[in-house]
């Protein structure tokens, strides 16, 4: 319990000390798990052009052989690709958590709540 305006001021101030700490050590660990994130994503890059030359050539192969095709290949992938995007819009927009207004990521802020529009989104609209 806080004694008098000294005990707010003292406490208050230990507060902001911790808040201060915190967010440079959630902010060090962000870093670390992007930079984690970017090796991840550049050693999956090659192996993505791999397979994507490997389905290439066997598509190829097969086209050849008489055993594909390329008409109904086409045909079904996109309708598969059609359909993984609209069960994608189903999940819909992501929201702010003051204001529950769709956000657009190019300027949203992560907050220990959730995705915020950023400085321009006031903390008492919800």
């Amino acid at each position: 319990m806080r004694r008098g305006i000294f005990g707010y001021w003292f406490d208050n101030e230990y507060r902001q000390r911790d808040d201060i700490d915190a967010a440079t050590e959630s902010l060090q660990q962000t870093g670390s798990e992007v930079v984690r994130l970017q090796k991840q994503l550049l050693a999956l890059a090659p192996q993505v052009e791999e397979l994507s030359a490997t389905v290439a050539v066997l598509m190829k192969l097969l086209a050849d052989a008489g055993q594909l095709d390329t008409d109904v290949l086409q045909y079904r992938v996109e309708a598969m690709l059609e359909e993984r995007r609209a069960q994608a819009a189903e999940v819909g927009p992501l929201r702010c958590v003051r204001c529950q207004q769709p956000i657009d990521l190019a300027r949203a802020m992560m907050t220990p709540n959730g995705l915020v529009h950023g400085p321009v989104c006031p903390p008492n609209s919800v």
